[in-house]
C-alpha cells in the first residue's frame, strides 16, 4: 500500500490494482492489464505499477490510461527508485537501467546487476539489494556501486527483500537469512534476532512512535527503535 500525493491510497492484489480515497476507505478496482503486481511507485502525480510477470507501466492520469515503460529488452522489472539529481533507476535480469528523461528511454548502465531491492537514506545514498551478490550503496546517484557485506559471514545473503531506513539505522529483510541493522550507513550489519531457522523475513514497517516490525514466515517480530 502506497499513498499517492492526492490524498489517495495505491494498492495491488496480485493482479488486481486498487485505489482508495484516504478518509473514507472505499477501495475501488482501476482497470489494469496485470497478472502478478509486485511493486507500486509514486512519483509526483505519476504511477507506476510493476508486475513479474509483464513490462512495467505507468499513468499521469491517476490510472485512466497506462503506458508500458520503454526498456529495450521490454523485460519485467522489480525495484524503482528515483535519485537526489532526477534520474529513474530500474533493475531487471539483465542490470541496471537509468533514464534521465522521465523514463522515455533507458540505458543500461550496469550489467549482471539485478537488483531485488532498492531504498535511499536522507542524503541520498542508495542501497540495493543484489541477488547472489548481497549489498551495496551507491553515493553518486547510481553512477558506482561500493559492496558492503560485513556482518553476513561466509554466505551472502541472497536477496533482501525489503529495505527499510530511519534517520540514522538501515534494516533489512533477509530472505532466508532474518532480519539486519546497520547504523554506520551499511559499513557493517548486524543480526536482529537469533532462532528464527530459516525463516522468510519478508517485510518492515516503522511505526509514529519509533518501532520497528518485521513480517516473516515464524510470525511478526517488534523492536523498539530506541
Amino acid at each position: 500500500m502506497i499513498h499517492t500525493n492526492n490524498g489517495k491510497l495505491l494498492s495491488s492484489a496480485e493482479s488486481n490494482l486498487l485505489v482508495a480515497d484516504e478518509k473514507t476507505l472505499n477501495w475501488q478496482s482501476i482497470s489494469f492489464d496485470g497478472q502478478y503486481l509486485i511493486n507500486l511507485y509514486v512519483d509526483g502525480d505519476r504511477w507506476y505499477v510493476i508486475d513479474v510477470r509483464k513490462p512495467a507501466k505507468y499513468s499521469d492520469d491517476q490510472g485512466k490510461t497506462w503506458q508500458e515503460l520503454a526498456l529495450p529488452d521490454k523485460q519485467p522489472i522489480r525495484p524503482i527508485i528515483k535519485t537526489n539529481n532526477g534520474d529513474l533507476l530500474v533493475s531487471n535480469d539483465h542490470g541496471l537501467y537509468r533514464s534521465t528523461d522521465n523514463a522515455k528511454t533507458w540505458s543500461l548502465i550496469k550489467e549482471d546487476f539485478n537488483i531485488w531491492s532498492l531504498a535511499k537514506n536522507k542524503q541520498g545514498h542508495i542501497f540495493a539489494s543484489v541477488i547472489n551478490l548481497g549489498m551495496f550503496r551507491s553515493e553518486d546517484n547510481g553512477h558506482s556501486w561500493h559492496e558492503i557485506n560485513i556482518g553476513f559471514g561466509n554466505d551472502l545473503i541472497r536477496s533482501a527483500w525489503d529495505i527499510l531506513i530511519t534517520d540514522d539505522i538501515i534494516y533489512i529483510a533477509a530472505y532466508n537469512r532474518g532480519f539486519y541493522q546497520s547504523t554506520n550507513n551499511g559499513e557493517t550489519w548486524r543480526l536482529m534476532k537469533k532462532g528464527l531457522n530459516n525463516a522468510m523475513a519478508l517485510s518492515l514497517l516503522k511505526t509514529d512512535d519509533d518501532k520497528i516490525y518485521g513480517g516473516s514466515s515464524a510470525g511478526i517480530f517488534l523492536w523498539n527503535k530506541t
